[in-house]
């Protein structure tokens, strides 16, 4: 046998948790292959995943021996041995120039080893407090991770840094947003006299307005799909409800079929399937078979994929039961875009959507969709007291929302407000 025979077993016991299993196996490889590097990396894994800090400083230490010139196992080895409270030990082995920690950050976001490089980043602030690169590593740390409290705190440290990078500032602000801080957000492009002028920070203050002027609105609505942008622009203006169809495309029919159904069979293995949306997706994309309902798992395509679709499956069951328990409590209000075909062509099964919410309870419903060449951008028409269609511009690229027809979008929603909140 070789070595790499026994690589795929010891990776599926590991991923199985079958930890002392794998011990075993790796204990039976090292007789026949005392210095196979990649069996070192897999030995140093098992004793981290079983917080066996002794041998997980000994293993990645034996894998530093192998790969002196990669600096992630570097910062393994530094890290079990501060777990072991040798930090004496660990700051000896430590770069003692930035550059060194840039490469190790780079890596460990591109595996979506988010916990791992916040440990490297806190090591590499604390040996260089003013390296203005390793602040913006840690600016873009916390954007992976969501974290818009300390996103706000390091991209206003990065603009200290950065004084005459409007950039940086387009960061800054974005976050103050998120966290619903959309006046101090406006107050903060203010301080610069180009805002109008510069391009890079016009759209920033745009966003700021309607973050100003839409946010406590947005907070009651909840996407039907089909697409991202609703869930991008309730991000704006700091609010991440948990939704089934927040980061969902789904079809008119199928939204409607799924309406009729209750959802049923949505979050079971034997109607779910997990693909990727093109073929340079590094994430892995739900499917519901019966509804033509497709997700965002926000799960990197590195991982396996029973254990992924697992986890899907059991998370959007749940979400289905809060959104099931939302159409019967009849209070909120349920936005439906779609901009693939024209808005005749769909208007019929709009309105039987409308109906079907309303055998939940009163369900106000805003359809969205392109204008048209009849109605503008930005008009809202009212078609009955719980049912309104308004128009935008342009729709948003669907993953990865930049630059919505925010005038618009902020129109419908103050429509929306006076029609089913003001009233």
């Amino acid at each position: 046998m070789i070595a790499k025979e026994y690589y795929k077993s010891i990776e599926n016991l590991i991923a199985l948790s079958n930890l002392s299993g794998a011990e075993e196996r790796l204990q039976e490889a090292f007789v026949k292959f005392p210095e196979d590097p990649f069996l070192w990396q897999f030995a140093g894994w098992v004793a981290e995943k079983q917080e066996d800090w002794v041998s997980a400083e000994q293993r990645w230490g034996k894998v530093c021996s192998l790969f002196p010139n990669d600096p992630k196992w570097l910062q393994l080895h530094v890290q079990a041995l501060r777990r072991l409270g040798r930090s004496g030990d660990a700051d000896a082995l430590l770069p003692v120039i930035p550059q060194d920690y840039y490469k190790t950050i780079e890596n460990l976001l591109a595996q979506s080893d988010l916990s791992r490089v916040e440990d490297v980043i806190s090591d590499a602030l604390a040996a260089f407090p003013e390296d203005p690169y390793l602040w913006q590593w840690a600016g873009w740390s916390s954007e992976r991770r969501k974290d818009w409290v300390s996103a706000e705190e390091r991209w206003r440290k990065v603009r200290s840094l950065f004084a005459d990078d409007p950039h940086w500032l387009g960061l800054h602000v974005q976050a103050l947003r998120r966290l619903g801080r959309a006046a101090e957000a406006d107050a903060t492009l203010l301080e610069r006299h180009d805002v109008e002028q510069d391009p890079r920070l016009s759209i920033e203050r745009v966003k700021t307005d309607f973050a100003l002027a839409a946010g406590d609105t947005l907070r009651k609505i909840e996407s039907l799909g089909s697409g991202c942008e609703l869930g991008v622009l309730q991000r704006e203006v700091g609010h991440e409800p948990l939704g089934l169809l927040r980061w969902t495309y789904i079809k008119p029919e199928g939204l409607l079929k799924a309406l009729k159904m209750e959802f049923a069979g949505v979050g079971e293995i034997s109607q779910s399937q997990l693909g990727r949306l093109t073929s340079q997706s590094e994430d892995y994309w739900f499917s519901d078979r019966e509804y033509t309902l497709g997700r965002h798992t926000f799960a990197s395509v590195e991982k396996e994929p029973s254990g992924v679709l697992t986890g899907m499956c059991r998370q959007i069951k749940i979400l289905k039961r809060k959104l099931l328990e939302d159409l019967r409590e009849g209070e909120k209000i349920f936005l439906y875009k779609w901009t693939d075909t024209s808005h005749s062509e769909v208007e019929n099964t709009i309105i039987q959507i409308h109906d079907a919410l309303q055998e939940y309870a009163s369900n106000p419903l805003i359809f969205v969709s392109r204008s048209d060449g009849v109605n503008a951008p930005g008009s809202v028409r009212k078609i009955y007291d719980t049912l309104l269609y308004g128009y935008i511009a342009h729709t948003a690229a669907f993953d990865g929302v930049t630059e919505s027809d925010f005038e618009s979008w902020r129109n419908i929603i103050a429509n929306a407000n006076r029609e089913f909140i003001s009233r």
